[in-house]
């Protein structure tokens, strides 16, 4: 997702978010933010991902066999930590911080495979208790946003229960499905299903009205997907 600055701010004119179901996230990316999900990694290996080109980390971990979240952040990238938030489960983290003088919450979501009734509303509540205009969630949701053009085959006359609440927490607040956005007429998937043998776009990115009208590209690739940077 590439967002374009305001002249006046002295820094890149744009940089990437990456979003993957991966331990692993390469430099030649030229990632500066990566939300990384099933990391499957315990509190100190969560740790040991500060090397490289890595100046920050923060994450909510389960255990070493599932689940487990993660954001990295570049250290050429001024961010300034105000307040993490996160579940006990490994199911998401959130970052409130200043990101060259305004204020940006950043999330990173490992959906249930199955639905849990108390996912959405706990995240929402986390979410709405940092007031900022610009919100960026990504990660794996394990549910696609619309049956009908996110599934193939596509399902025309059901929608789970997932999807119909990940629907909800969207109007509530009022965060964009942006790949569909930048996208409108394409067909892409982030996973296949052997058993039912369908695939789907599960991996996305929800972003407020005031990042996306910064968004230049959000594209799904062999990592899942991938925003072009933002200037604030």
């Amino acid at each position: 997702m590439r967002f374009t600055a305001p002249s006046a701010l002295q820094h890149p004119s744009f940089f990437k978010i990456l979003s993957c179901n991966s331990k692993f996230c390469s430099k030649k990316e030229n990632t500066k933010i990566a939300l990384l999900s099933e990391t499957h990694l315990s509190d100190l290996e969560h740790l040991k991902l500060r090397r490289a080109w890595v100046g920050q980390v923060f994450y909510s971990s389960h255990s070493s066999k599932s689940r487990g979240v993660a954001i990295l952040i570049h250290r050429s990238l001024p961010f300034t930590l105000e307040k993490t938030i996160s579940d006990n489960d490994g199911r998401y983290v959130l970052i409130s911080g200043y990101l060259y003088g305004e204020q940006i919450l950043i999330g990173c979501i490992y959906g249930p495979n199955k639905y849990e009734a108390t996912f959405l509303p706990k995240l929402l509540s986390d979410v709405t208790s940092v007031h900022t205009p610009y919100t960026v969630l990504g990660g794996d949701f394990n549910c696609v946003h619309d049956p009908c053009v996110d599934q193939s085959p596509p399902r025309l006359n059901s929608t789970s229960r997932k999807s119909l609440r990940l629907k909800e927490f969207c109007h509530d607040l009022e965060l964009f499905d942006t790949w569909r956005i930048t996208n409108p007429r394409e067909r892409d998937y982030t996973f296949f299903s052997q058993p039912h043998q369908t695939f789907s776009r599960i991996d996305f990115f929800l972003s407020s009205g005031t990042v996306l009208d910064r968004v230049k590209e959000c594209s799904i690739g062999i990592l899942p997907t991938s925003l072009w940077g933002f200037g604030l």
